[in-house]
This record gives C-alpha cells, structure tokens and sequence, in this order.
C-alpha cells in the first residue's frame, strides 16, 4: 500500500506547519475511551509489555539522520522517502544507499507520496502544492490543474475505479480521472475546510479519515460520503485486515477494528499508544507504527499486539512500506529510515529474483484487486512460461507458454471470481530456470 500517509509533526494545532503530527498530545488525548456494543471487547485482549525484544531484529540504512513522513515503492521496486525538509530520497538497493531525488520541487517539505501503474511518482508537499516526476525523480514539475492547495498530506489511488485523490491540511478532498492531470473537489458531508489524514480500500468502498469528524464511507467513487463514527477520535490512519475488516490507528488510542455487521467500533489494541501508520504483509500479518514506541505486529487480524523492536528501534516511527520480499521499512521521527534485517515472511522460500539471463520484477499495484501487471525482461530469446500459483503450489492461471524475444515484457494478469483474497505467487521460467514473486490478492 503501496501503503502511504501518515505524515506528521509534533506542533499544536494553532502552528503553521503542515505535517501529520499537527497536533500536540495535550490537544489529541481524548477524554474517555470510545464505549461501543459489539463482539469485540477490548479488555479480552492482550496488550504489548513495554520492554523491548533481545532479537536484533532493525537495520538503520544510510538515511540515518532525517524526520521521514511518508515511503512508498514505485512499479519497479524502487524506494521513496518523503522528509520534512531534506526533501525526497530514492533507494535502488533496499536502503544500503541512497539518492536525493528533488530537482524542479519547491517545497523540501514532503508529507506525501504515490506511485501510479503508469510510472508517474508524486509528492505532497507542506506548502506549495503537489508535484508529479515522469523519471523517477530525476525532475518534478507542479502536477495538473485545479488542484491549488498547498499543503498535501496523503495521496491514495481507489483500488475500485482507479481515480487518484489527495486530501490537503484544511482544504479537502480533490479527485482525478486523467492520472492527475486534472482535479475537482469532492464534496459530500465533508466539510470543505476539512484536513484529510489517510484514505482506505475494502473491497469496493471507499473510507477516508478526517480531522475531528471522524471516519467516513463512500460507495460511489469519492463524489459522496456518509460517516460511520470515531468522530471523537484523532484518527491518523486507515488499513484493512487480511479478512477485510476496517482499521483505523489513533493518536493516543490505539487501533480500533469497525464491526460491519452491527456499525460499531471496538478498541483492539495499543490503548494510550499514538498509531500513526498501519501496513499489511504479504501473509496477513499487520505491522503497526507508533510515535514514540516503535513498531508492533499482529498475527490476527489486528486483534492482538506485541512489539516488534530491538535496542536499534524503539523510537517515534511516522510511517511504514514493505517490499515485494517482505522486508518492512520504517520511517522515523528523525533517525531516517530502518529496515527489517530478515523477510517478515519465512514460511515460504523465494529464490533470488535476478538470473543471469533473465529478471522477474515485483508486480504493481500490489496488493491489487483485480488486475495487476507483471514485468519481467530476457536478455536472449527464450522458452517462457508465467503461471500464477495458490498457496497449495496449484497454479491457477498460466499467463504465458512460448517462445518469447529478448527484452522487457509486461504481462496483465486479471483474477476472475474464484479467487478468494490472500497470498498467490507468480513464476516465471525459462528455459528450465525459475524466479518467483508473491502477489496479495485483496477483495
């Protein structure tokens, strides 16, 4: 997701600065816990200690000494970093070096970013509006028109419809249907001076979280929104379990998981805990980042969570990207970006992905519903064969069977019905050689 946005800073609300953590813990804390009926009872559950793990689990990359609002990873695996006034980075080798990436931006400031299946790379910046890069990049120039707010705090493509939205410090929500060429603002019953913190997919509905007025739902492409609670909560950020339940992260209250069937939400953990980011691996297990405490995961669907933090991470992590390997990637407070030092995902082998005569690049969007593309390129011609296999090792789809010419190849694959959401694999061999990726199917 490609999972974006969750910029902030530590300024009160009365201060100029564009950031996610634009409020101060005194302004966030709420007043009581948020009291529902429902299935889930928070008191059932059980929460993280607060010592920390002995494994050494964290790798600080190069970027070691920056304040990281926002990561994201481009179709052909690149890693972004939005800072808060160091511009924006590019990693080619998973974070062992990095690239300032900033040429033609006019704000260093970045609180957003969002990489597009078309190649276009845009950053939202703290004041002077939002830019697009057409080189991964190499050079940024202001993106569209109609879009004339300054401050861009998160950036989301609908997984339904493919529209792009951005929603702004004060100012909104705005939509595009061209790739961000040209924007209009969505109206709805969102007021038009709202701040927009993130924004969610579940299947075919839409959420978005808004300053003080809570969580809201649209069904019909962004055009209008119904809420649906929490609107005494400071939410700062949106996800979904592997079994498609709504989760919504806190500034100061934790994760809350939204009840469907009876419209209630239930604290499920992390109380008294600013939750800033929430990202999803490839097997389901959710990774939580927290401002102040570090990172925490959950291997059931968010319903209970430990730390997951060496003596290298414990500190305020704003934001959170896992690759197509599974590394995950956190975004700190001012300690730059960290790495997990293994794959999240051990259960299942994946050979290297580059061969001497061929590579197998990760597919995009991903996780994806329902069409993905994947790319792969050959250096000499060569018998090919691309299926897409289930965790069981069936292959459900056989994308490509023959001989294919030298260069990079783009297939799309498009999941029909009797697929269910989770984990699927793609393989591609060639000439009796083999590389696999994994892919997350999400309904």
């Amino acid at each position: 997701m490609f999972f974006t946005a969750k910029k902030l800073n530590t300024q009160p609300k009365a201060s100029t600065a564009y950031s996610r953590m634009s409020r101060c813990l005194l302004a966030a804390m709420i007043a009581g816990l948020l009291l529902f009926a429902g299935p889930l009872i928070a008191d059932d559950l059980n929460y993280p200690e607060n010592s920390q793990q002995n494994e050494d689990l964290w790798l600080q990359t190069s970027l070691n000494n920056v304040a990281v609002n926002d990561l994201a990873f481009d179709r052909d695996g690149v890693l972004f970093a939005a800072t808060v006034a160091n511009g924006v980075w590019r990693s080619f080798d998973r974070g062992d070096t990095w690239q300032k990436a900033d040429s033609g931006l006019a704000n260093q400031s970045i609180l957003s970013l969002l990489t597009t299946e078309s190649g276009r790379l845009y950053a939202g910046t703290s004041g002077s509006g939002l830019f697009v890069s057409e080189d991964a990049g190499d050079y940024w120039e202001v993106a569209g028109t109609g879009l004339d707010h300054p401050a861009i705090q998160t950036l989301h493509i609908d997984e339904a419809s493919g529209l792009l939205l951005a929603g702004t410090v004060s100012g909104g929500i705005y939509i595009s249907s061209d790739d961000g060429q040209t924007w209009q603002a969505s109206q709805g019953v969102i007021t038009a001076n709202a701040s927009i913190y993130d924004f969610t997919n579940v299947g075919n509905l839409l959420y978005v979280a808004v300053d003080g007025e809570g969580v809201f739902v649209s069904d019909d492409e962004g055009q209008s929104w119904n809420t649906i609670g929490l609107d005494s909560i400071d939410i700062r950020t949106l996800d979904h379990t592997a079994e498609d339940g709504l989760l919504a992260g806190a500034w100061y209250d934790g994760v809350f998981l939204f009840d469907g069937n009876n419209s209630t939400w239930g604290q499920v953990g992390l109380p008294n805990i600013h939750v800033m980011d929430i990202a999803r691996a490839s097997n389901g297990q959710l990774y939580a980042a927290t401002h102040g405490r570090g990172v925490h995961s959950s291997e059931n669907n968010g319903l209970g969570w430990t730390e997951y933090n060496d003596a290298t991470l414990s500190i305020g992590v704003w934001s959170l990207a896992i690759d197509g390997d599974d590394f995950v990637y956190a975004g700190t407070s001012g300690s730059g970006v960290y790495r997990t030092l293994t794959s999240v995902v051990t259960d299942i082998s994946v050979p290297e992905q580059s061969i001497t005569t061929f590579s197998l690049l990760q597919n995009y969007p991903n996780p994806f519903n329902p069409q993905t593309t994947i790319r792969f390129s050959l250096e000499v011609q060569g018998s090919v064969e691309l299926d897409v296999i289930d965790p069981l090792g069936r292959v459900v789809a056989t994308l490509v069977n023959e001989p294919m010419m030298a260069g990079e190849h783009r297939v799309e694959f498009r999941s029909d019905n009797r697929m269910s959401s989770g984990l699927y694999f793609y393989r591609l061999t060639v000439d009796g050689r083999s590389a696999v990726r994994r892919m997350l199917l999400v309904r």
